[in-house]
């Protein structure tokens, strides 16, 4: 009969004020940020985010709130961005968004939405090129023709925390 091989037993579930965002781990409470090791395995990411809860276990609450970005370079070098709202970014800034945007890359739900819809309330005027955003693909022109729609959905679910209506009309719109 063979030995019984017992598991490694889990170090624990990372804190809840630990968040994945594009640099990496970020403590709320710190405020600090572990980058994430690239290339990394699969089986890995698990482990990694164990080491990271444990060396921000004990982090008091300090009721550090980042600040609301008041300006388009503020909100870049922030964390409230992602591939999308990178791409209406660097298009409204540079002409052609950048390879680290996906080339264009659409909102694809309605956490993609609102980082596009923060970005927009600060730089209004690039709500009337947002239609120059269809040289990127046609979801982005179907989503920059009915923006208008998508942002009165957006504005009616956001109190509730979730916005269904606003995902399936982004869903019908990019099939």
């Amino acid at each position: 009969m063979g030995e019984r091989v017992s598991k490694p037993r889990k170090p624990g579930k990372c804190p809840e004020w630990i968040v994945m965002g594009e640099r990496g781990a970020k403590c709320l409470r710190c405020g600090k940020v572990e980058p994430c090791p690239t290339p990394m395995p699969v089986a890995a990411f698990e482990p990694w985010t164990w080491y990271v809860g444990a060396l921000h276990a004990n982090c008091q609450d300090t009721g550090r709130v980042d600040p609301v970005p008041t300006s388009t370079l503020d909100w870049i070098q922030g964390d409230d961005t992602g591939t999308s709202s990178k791409a209406i970014y660097y298009h409204m800034t540079t002409g052609r968004a950048k390879r680290e945007t996906g080339f264009g890359n659409y909102p694809y739900d309605p956490s993609d939405f609102g980082r596009c819809y923060r970005l927009l309330q600060l730089a209004p005027e690039w709500r009337a090129r947002l239609p120059e955003m269809a040289a990127y693909g046609k979801q982005w022109a179907a989503l920059a023709a009915a923006w208008d729609t998508l942002t009165e959905l957006y504005e009616k679910e956001l109190p509730n925390g979730t916005a269904p209506k606003l995902y399936d009309k982004m869903k019908e719109l990019t099939r």
